[in-house]
Parts: C-alpha cells; structure tokens; sequence
C-alpha cells in the first residue's frame, strides 16, 4: 500500500524507501544507476545490503516495445481499397521468472476503440528471451496508442504513441 515502486522489492519496507526517495533514487533504473556501497551509506545498512538491492531489481523482466506502421497493402494505390495500415509492434522480455514475465499488450485510438488486446505469460521454456511480433490495422493516417503493462511488476509499463505523421 505505497505509491513508490521500490516497495515491491521485498527488503525495502516504508522507511527505507522513503529515505532512498529523499536521496532522489525513485525508479528502479535509478538503483541500477547507484553504487552499492552508496545504497548502504544512504541506508544506514552494511554490506552486502547494496548489492542484494541491486540482485533483486536486475532479477524483474526488461521489455522493450517497437512499433512499425505501413501501408496494409503497398501495391494498392490509396483510395483504392488501400484505407489502413499495418501497425506492429514488436515486444521483447528478458526474465528468468515466468511468473514475473506475464504482460498484457494493448492499443486503442482517440474513439476509445481497444485494436489490440492480448495478456501474454511466456512459459519457462521461451525464456531467459521471448520475442514475439504483433499485428493489426488503423485507418490510413490514423492514431493510436500501444501500451505494454506488466501484469506483476508495477513501474516496468512501456506506452508509446502512434500519430497521423508517424510512430
């Protein structure tokens, strides 16, 4: 019951992330950035404290999100049955915990119009690297919006926004 991703890491109860927020470390990525001795200094903890912080947040999934848009069918000249495009997106997720790799990727437009919804939970057997390409069609110039949202992990989400003139 916080509103700071760090609680999810299970050695960091309310008064250290609180005093690691008042340091300016708000973000996962900000303890990856941080040396482990200077955790422990800012945490009044010893060794190997900094280090066993750092385990645990390399050990949540990395996703990364890409999305092409083109022309549905290049052949067809517009206005000739040639009125959408082609939006994939390409997601990747690197974790060894199948429990903590479940997504759900989904887009939707300005009319409130869900494109794309899938919850995805790659198995032991597609990870440490599951990749995987989704596919599906807005109007020709059209706007959308592509989100990743971990099912497990808040604060690892990924959004990115599809314009008229481009991704």
């Amino acid at each position: 019951d916080s509103s700071s991703v760090l609680r999810q890491i299970d050695s960091l109860g309310p008064v250290l992330t609180y005093t690691l927020e008042s340091h300016g470390i708000v973000s996962f990525s900000d303890i990856l950035g941080t040396d482990p001795r200077r955790l422990e200094v800012i945490v009044g903890r010893r060794p190997p404290f900094g280090s066993a912080i750092k385990a645990a947040v390399n050990a949540l999934p990395r996703f990364s999100l890409e999305v092409r848009r083109e022309v549905a069918s290049p052949l067809a000249p517009i206005g000739e049955g040639n009125n959408d495009e082609l939006i994939t997106v390409s997601v990747t997720v690197t974790c060894n915990d199948p429990s903590l790799a479940v997504f759900h990727i989904l887009s939707g437009n300005a009319q409130n119009t869900v494109l794309l919804h899938q919850r995805v939970a790659p198995t032991k057997d597609m990870l440490p690297q599951f990749h995987k390409d989704y596919t599906f069609t807005v109007p020709l110039k059209g706007c959308c919006v592509v989100a990743l949202i971990s099912e497990k992990v808040i604060g690892l989400d990924l959004f990115q926004q599809i314009t008229e003139n481009g991704v």
